[in-house]
């Protein structure tokens, strides 16, 4: 989905976590922008018009522009409730004053205090209901009002050529249906958009900017289909990185992310694309390996070169540089992996069974010494190195 986003539109957003107050505000900033719009077109029809009470009623309605204007302030500042209300009653007034003066009931623009009754819904949230009931009724009794009884227009109107009125008319009508339609539209927009970033957000680490632990449980089930139909060989790749806890003990946590974050740099330059690098939990990783081959030997060889080279990249020694109120730290720190290597076939195992088998392996390595890679088919740990210093 393309994202449409206008930095204005979104003022007052950031004040609130709800995605559904969020939306309101987008409407609200809407309404106020078309509002401001409207009365600039309304105003160029009653000057190509030329009829003085027409551009004199299109002159008063403008004098509300400052109060729609002052809306998208009171946003910015976080007062998004008196910023709804001073919206409702300023397009209101726009409408009323230059209707109830000059226009009266000749060009039936009263229909807008339907659209305002019928617009507060876009605007106020369900749990403000009294407001959107009081302006409901207001805008229904000014309708009522200028429908039944009606009100006198300017009398230099009732000269006015009847083509004239009608396209007027029409103008008007249009402009109005699509200013509430593009508002519905935007705002859909903004929804889908707060539902793909809450997927997102559900799916990817906070920290590492990996997939987490619940999309690489989506992400295997796919790859164990994928294998069954295909009839190819996958690996899981369990790490776990050695010499980690002494790192976040002496110098804090703030270290220890930003070895996380170069950990999980490292590995995911190690793989392909169609590959998956997720972390697991704490300073645990798991990659998943996919189409390795039909037979099981060479998929064996492939995951185990992938290992390795993923065990020689984090055994790269890490030089970590953050701010502190005392000025920069630097460090430089050493720390290997321990890798256990499992693999699948689809319809062989199941994903918890094939987690298991990739973390005992991996445990496996760690027994043998750190900083090593064992494969979950073989009886001994494959060893590889010396302990990570």
């Amino acid at each position: 989905m393309t994202t449409v986003k206008l930095s204005c539109l979104h003022w007052g957003c950031c004040a609130h976590q709800s995605l559904t107050l969020q939306r309101k505000i987008v409407h609200t900033n809407l309404f106020a922008l078309i509002g401001n719009l409207s009365l600039l077109f309304y105003l160029v029809l009653c000057m190509a018009a030329g009829e003085a009470a027409l551009i004199k009623s299109a002159l008063l309605g403008m004098s509300f522009m400052i109060s729609n204007t002052y809306v998208l302030y009171l946003n910015r500042q976080g007062q998004t409730n008196p910023a709804r209300c001073l919206l409702m009653f300023s397009l209101i007034g726009s409408v009323l004053a230059p209707v109830w003066v000059y226009l009266g009931s000749a060009f039936s623009l009263h229909f807008y205090f339907l659209l305002f009754a019928i617009g507060a819904v876009l605007v106020f949230p369900a749990q403000q209901w009294r407001s959107l009931l009081l302006l409901f009724a207001i805008n229904l009794v000014l309708f009522v009002h200028f429908e039944v009884f009606g009100r006198p227009s300017d009398p230099s109107l009732n000269q006015i050529a009847p083509a004239l009125a009608l396209g007027l008319r029409i103008a008007c009508i249009v402009a109005s249906v699509a200013s509430i339609l593009f508002i519905c539209w935007y705002g859909d927009v903004v929804a889908g958009n707060n539902e793909a970033s809450l997927e997102c957000l559900s799916c990817t680490d906070a920290l590492t900017r990996l997939p987490n632990r619940r999309r690489l449980q989506q992400r295997l089930s796919e790859a164990l289909a994928c294998s069954r139909r295909s009839g190819q060989y996958g690996a899981l790749l369990f790490l776990d990185l050695d010499n980690f806890k002494p790192l976040n003990d002496v110098h804090g946590h703030a270290a220890g992310d930003l070895l996380l974050q170069e950990a999980a740099r490292r590995i995911s330059a190690c793989v392909r694309e169609t590959d998956m690098v997720a972390r697991f939990g704490g300073d645990e990783y798991l990659i998943l390996l996919t189409m390795l081959g039909p037979n099981r030997s060479e998929a064996h060889q492939h995951a185990r070169i992938v290992a390795e080279k993923i065990r020689n990249a984090l055994a790269r020694p890490y030089h970590l540089t953050f701010k502190t109120k005392g000025g920069q730290w630097h460090h430089t720190h050493r720390c290997s992996a321990s890798i256990g290597v499992a693999l699948y076939l689809g319809g062989e195992c199941e994903q918890e069974t094939l987690i298991k088998q990739a973390d005992s392996a991996m445990y496996q390595a760690k027994q043998g010494g750190c900083n090593g890679i064992c494969c979950f088919d073989e009886c001994k740990p494959a060893y590889l190195g010396g302990v990570a210093a």
